[in-house]
């Protein structure tokens, strides 16, 4: 009987040269209201960064909703094209006047605050689905822990995979989705009050595997 030779320890795995790759203008959207995630957008926005603010009690409009809704899809996927990394905002910081317009809008509307919050988060669902669509984005941020949530539920995301760590806990990873589109895209889920100033940028310069690569253990 032939004798397999059992594989040496000191055997590695190659990855092809191509694997490591970083993924282009990369889209934030922020629901937060945080003093640092407002830090971070204004640094942002400092640095290369195109913002476009998002007007929340828009969104809770039902007949300003829609609008609203396709300006920011367009301009954002014009951006994108162009190379530019974008940052979408209900807020920067805790004084953000937004944050009382929108408080407004709700006591307007008759709206409880968790169904406020759920037509927030379904529209930010929505328009990062359209944009996507719409783009060829390859890595999303997404700051908020309710906002991620929501978006997630929208964006059918059953599974992550880690891809890279970006010091805190809010590292990049891959996301499984039924939806095409979705499937294989890279998202960080930042909390509002973490992450240091820069993170949008660590997040947006940061070389990762491929999703195949990663898929296979070469992280």
């Amino acid at each position: 009987m032939k004798k397999v030779d059992a594989l040496s320890t000191q055997a590695t795995i190659k990855t092809p040269e191509d694997v490591v790759s970083e993924r282009g203008p990369i889209l934030v959207i922020s629901g937060s209201c945080a003093t640092i995630t407002g830090e971070q957008i204004l640094w942002s926005k400092d640095n290369g960064f195109y913002d476009i603010p998002i007007n929340p009690q828009n969104l809770l409009n039902s007949t300003r909703r829609y609008p609203d809704r396709e300006q920011i899809v367009s301009l954002a996927i014009n951006l994108l094209a162009e190379g530019k990394s974008v940052i979408l905002h209900t807020a920067i910081g805790p004084n953000d006047e937004r944050i009382a317009a929108m408080h407004r809008a709700i006591e307007e509307l008759s709206l409880a605050k968790s169904e406020a919050n759920n037509i927030l988060g379904s529209e930010l669902g929505g328009i990062a689905h359209e944009i996507i669509s719409g783009s060829f984005l390859k890595r999303i941020v997404i700051s908020g822990g309710d906002t991620a949530g929501r978006i997630l539920k929208i964006l059918q995301v059953e599974a992550l995979q880690i891809s890279k760590s970006i010091g805190i806990a809010a590292p990049l990873c891959y996301v499984y989705s039924k939806l095409p589109k979705i499937n294989g895209l890279e998202m960080a889920f930042k909390g509002g009050q973490i992450g240091k100033t820069d993170y949008f940028n660590q997040a947006k310069c940061q070389p990762t595997l491929n999703f195949k690569a990663a898929a296979l253990g070469y992280i």
